[in-house]
């Protein structure tokens, strides 16, 4: 049975395409040096094993995660693998369910895939956010799958079905927070990386502000610019609530959005100067 007959956010890997190759190989390769960094690190068989196995996910989830933030740059997502796999081997370990969920609901936002999704698609993405809520007590990740919801219901072509299920994830959220409250602190030896952290945002939200009306990814459909801005900004409101939420935890559980964030944005700038560079050489003297 075909695959996109079951879901309406489901991608297969085309290895046609060069990217996906690469992505494959960076997963291989990352799978034996997490293996190798457990036994350096004294680490026992089996757990060494479960270190490739988890840096090898980190860096697909990484890639993924990249390419819906910026789907018109495939190459962006490799300098965030990059970026993401040095805070792995540094001992940075991201909080991989908590971005699958908010990818899975991000598809359904920005319609990255081209097809419609389907019932299946929000069932499974609002189990995932429901174990997060009252198993990981996360209600802030069930708060920002419940805001993607909303988004997809109220921008054009609306979505009655995905107001519906915001509202239960909404529900939901308030309720973790209310069985699990989290008093939120912030200390202040953290205050220059938020700092820091806040202005890389600022500057990724202008380049991405700045961009086409409509979008392109590889399979040569458009996405709009209006759901893409949604989740950018939907992103930006998760991580600086994560700040005082998570407190220092915030740096280990986002590590894959701040890297696909600091990554766009750097593509971006880079193609900025070799295009004016570009430019400047035809000029005549």
């Amino acid at each position: 049975m075909n695959i996109y007959e079951l879901s309406g956010i489901a991608r297969p890997i085309d290895f046609k395409y060069p990217t996906n190759k690469l992505i494959a190989i960076l997963s291989a390769m990352a799978l034996v040096g997490g293996f190798i960094l457990g036994l350096v690190h004294g680490l026992v068989l089996g757990k060494s094993v479960l270190l490739g196995l988890q840096f090898a996910a980190t860096v697909f989830l990484t890639w993924a995660f990249a390419r819906e933030l910026d789907p018109q740059e495939p190459y962006s997502a490799f300098v965030a693998v990059g970026i993401v796999s040095i805070g792995f081997v540094w001992g940075i370990r991201p909080d991989l369910l908590s971005i699958a969920v908010v990818m899975g609901a991000a598809r359904i936002l920005i319609c990255s895939c081209g097809r419609q999704p389907v019932i299946p698609d929000a069932l499974i993405i609002l189990s995932g956010a429901a174990w997060l809520g009252y198993g990981q007590h996360q209600g802030l990740t069930v708060l920002v799958v419940a805001l993607a919801f909303l988004l997809d219901g109220l921008l054009k072509p609306s979505n009655r079905l995905s107001l519906l299920f915001g509202f239960l994830a909404l529900v939901g959220g308030v309720a973790t927070f209310y069985f699990f409250p989290i008093i939120p602190t912030i200390s202040p030896s953290l205050l220059n990386t938020n700092m820091v952290v806040l202005a890389l945002f600022l500057v990724f939200m202008l380049i991405a502000y700045k961009r086409p009306e409509a979008r392109a990814d590889s399979n040569n459909f458009n996405i709009s610019r209006k759901r893409l801005l949604a989740f950018q900004i939907l992103l930006l409101v998760w991580v600086l609530l994560a700040m005082p939420v998570y407190a220092g935890g915030s740096v280990n559980k986002l590590f894959i959005v701040w890297g696909a964030m600091a990554a766009s944005s750097m593509f971006a700038i880079a193609n900025g100067i070799l295009s004016k560079k570009a430019g400047n050489v035809g000029e005549p003297e």
